[in-house]
């Protein structure tokens, strides 16, 4: 027989009760903004000419993942995993308004070429010939639950990594590569993000001060990082329990910032698909503000409006 949760710590059941409809109808909202998205993603693939255009087009798709994800999550008013998602989302609002603020061909290219690095990286540890593949090998003997494992040799590696330094001798790519190394030499083996080409950022921090969105990386981005490094453990965990001196667990999936994730998924994601028709598709910034004006600004509002939920 499955194993019951315990009393007052297993997940509320929210079916048929007032804040159930309440965080079914964000939940709506929000799968709104991800269903108008796959068009917005349908008519710019459509107008994205070469690489460099891959980096909007697919932080957009990964955008609409991202919101997918949290309005599953917050159906079930499971607010503070919610957070996971919408941190990653802030980072693709950050990289896109970067990416489309200037010189859009260059930090394009950047990205491109940020990520061929990264994969030739990894398919060159794959290789048990190569010092990289070694010392992984070595790293596998050392680790305690993995120490059994016997990484094989992929027999295409040589191939994929052969076709992707081919890859970086193209025109686009060997211009942007030639700016990877020299900013990689800079940094002294630093770990490099691809925004700090070209003289850019070289945190995400940095990368929110330039698209205008500090306030944003405080109020959000810093404080929920705890949730991504497992160190947010006790704020919103546990509260004063009905005796001096005694704390009470909050119950496991528990609703308390929904509102807020709310109020900030929605805007970043409407955002991130107006910077992107406006670039790719201008012609339809007449569908998206009749849809806008249809589908969302009322949510929007409620969403930022009066606090709708009290929960401790």
């Amino acid at each position: 027989m499955p194993t019951q949760p315990f009393g007052k710590l297993a997940p509320l059941d929210l079916k048929g009760t007032p804040a159930g409809a309440l965080f079914s109808a964000w939940a709506d909202g929000i799968r709104e903004t991800v269903n108008f998205g796959t068009h917005v993603l349908y008519w710019c693939w459509g107008k994205a000419p070469s690489s460099r255009d891959l980096p909007v087009i697919l932080s957009l798709r990964h955008a609409l993942d991202m919101l997918d994800a949290i309005s599953i999550l917050l159906k079930e008013g499971a607010a503070d995993a919610c957070k996971l998602q919408l941190r990653s989302l802030l980072e693709v609002f950050f990289g896109v308004r970067y990416i489309l603020q200037a010189d859009t061909a260059k930090r394009g290219m950047a990205f491109m070429v940020w990520h061929v690095n990264g994969r030739l990286r990894y398919y060159r540890k794959l290789d048990s010939k190569r010092e990289s593949g070694k010392q992984l090998r070595q790293a596998l003997k050392r680790d305690h639950w993995l120490k059994s494992v016997e990484l094989p040799d992929i027999p295409e590696a040589e191939q994929l990594i052969g076709n992707l330094e081919e890859l970086l001798k193209e025109p686009d790519y060997a211009k942007a590569e030639a700016e990877y190394k020299r900013t990689r030499q800079k940094a002294s083996g630093r770990p490099l993000p691809w925004y700090a080409l070209y003289g850019g950022p070289h945190t995400v921090e940095g990368l929110a001060k330039v698209v205008g969105a500090e306030g944003v990386y405080e109020i959000l981005y810093r404080d929920w990082s705890g949730v991504v490094h497992a160190t947010s453990i006790i704020q919103g965990k546990i509260s004063p329990g009905g005796e001096p001196g005694v704390a009470a667990l909050h119950q496991i999936r528990h609703p308390r910032d929904a509102q807020t994730v709310l109020a900030y998924a929605l805007p970043v994601g409407v955002d991130l698909i107006r910077a992107t028709i406006e670039h790719y598709c201008p012609e339809r910034l007449s569908d998206f503000r009749g849809w806008y004006v249809r589908e969302m600004r009322e949510i929007m509002l409620l969403a930022g409006g009066e606090k709708l939920l009290n929960v401790e």
